[in-house]
Parts: structure tokens; C-alpha cells; sequence
């Protein structure tokens, strides 16, 4: 009776060995993907740092472009008041000098 009670005792704490290192593989398991998440969070990490880096070196060049943009326009608008304010002046001389030769020819 005795023997029999200690074969079951055996036979039971086999069972509970043979749990105890599946559920110590099923730990090993899950530590490993645990460690798998925390490497590809770490990369989602990295990878949206870097997009936010881009996307500030694009609002920067955004912010340039437009910066230049309105230093051509607003050379472009001086460029074309000089050109009128020259035409002006060019009129005015021609005009001028029109007038000193029609009043140099009506003399003679």
C-alpha cells in the first residue's frame, strides 16, 4: 500500500515536473517575443524620430522656398516700377528734345 502510495506520489510529481518545464519553456517563450516587441518598438521609436526630423527639414525648406519666393516678387514689382519710372523718363526727355528741335527748326 505504501509502495503503491509512493509510485502515485511519483507519478504525480513527474506530471508536475513535466509542467513546470513546459510552463518554464512557455515563459522562456514569451520573454523572447517580449524582448522581439521592445527591439521593434524601439525601431518604431527611431524610425518615427526620423520622420519628424524630415518633416521638420521640409517645413524648413518650405519656410525658405518661401522666404525666396517673396524676395523674387518683390524684386520683380522694384524692377518693373524702375522700368516704368525709365520709360518715363525716356518720354519725357524724347518729348523734350522733340519740342528744342521743333522750336530750332521753326526759327530757321
Amino acid at each position: 500500500d505504501a509502495v503503491e502510495s509512493c509510485k502515485r506520489v511519483e507519478a504525480e510529481m513527474q506530471v508536475l515536473r513535466e509542467e513546470h518545464e513546459k510552463q518554464g519553456a512557455e515563459l522562456e517563450d514569451a520573454r523572447d517575443r517580449a524582448e522581439e516587441v521592445e527591439a521593434r518598438c524601439s525601431d518604431l521609436e527611431g524610425e518615427l524620430g526620423a520622420a519628424r526630423d524630415r518633416e521638420e527639414d521640409y517645413e524648413t525648406q518650405r519656410e525658405k522656398m518661401l522666404e525666396e519666393l517673396l524676395a523674387i516678387q518683390s524684386c520683380t514689382e522694384e524692377m518693373a516700377r524702375t522700368h516704368a519710372e525709365e520709360k518715363e523718363g525716356l518720354a519725357a526727355k524724347e518729348a523734350t528734345e522733340r519740342k528744342a528741335l521743333e522750336e530750332e527748326l521753326e526759327e530757321k
